[in-house]
């Protein structure tokens, strides 16, 4: 994850200001200034908040964004949570029909594959599921309670 700035990106002469907007899947070009990196060209792909069409589905990608922004650090590039979140966030597609589930199981393997999380025998089905789609069928009541413990539990202790 990097962070970038762009400049009268709001002004209406400014091009840029429809393909700048939270949530954008978008192909940038970057600048590396003397203590931030700048926004110089943009080409808007889609909007994945958009898309969604229930609030439910909104909700799962903004919570998940959120966590996201939240442990994120540094400009080292995680190919591995790029395509979970990519794969996760086609949730049209996925036919996903408990987003707190999904949720769930999005969040532990993030975690997991930062090293915020250790592998346990009650969530590491969850860890070895390819997508939220097959992960949301594996997650029973209790491994969902688990895992809740487990993700708060991460997040407490590393202080984010």
């Amino acid at each position: 994850m990097v962070y970038a700035s762009a400049r009268s990106v709001r002004e209406e002469r400014s091009k840029q200001r429809f393909s700048l907007q939270e949530f954008s899947y978008i192909r940038v070009t970057l600048i590396q200034g003397k203590s931030e990196w700048r926004i110089t060209g943009v080409e808007p792909r889609s909007n994945v908040f958009m898309v969604q069409r229930t609030r439910e589905a909104r909700a799962f990608v903004r919570n998940i964004a959120l966590l996201l922004r939240r442990i994120m650090q540094g400009q080292v590039a995680y190919s591995d949570i790029f395509d979970d979140v990519e794969k996760a966030f086609d949730i049209p597609s996925l036919g996903v029909r408990n987003y707190a589930y999904g949720e769930c199981a999005l969040s532990l393997r993030i975690l997991h594959t930062l090293g915020y999380v250790t592998p346990h025998p009650h969530v590491s089905a969850i860890l070895e599921a390819n997508g939220i789609e097959r992960a949301e069928n594996i997650i029973t009541p209790e491994m969902y309670t688990f895992g809740l413990k487990v993700i708060s539990e991460a997040l407490s202790e590393s202080h984010l």
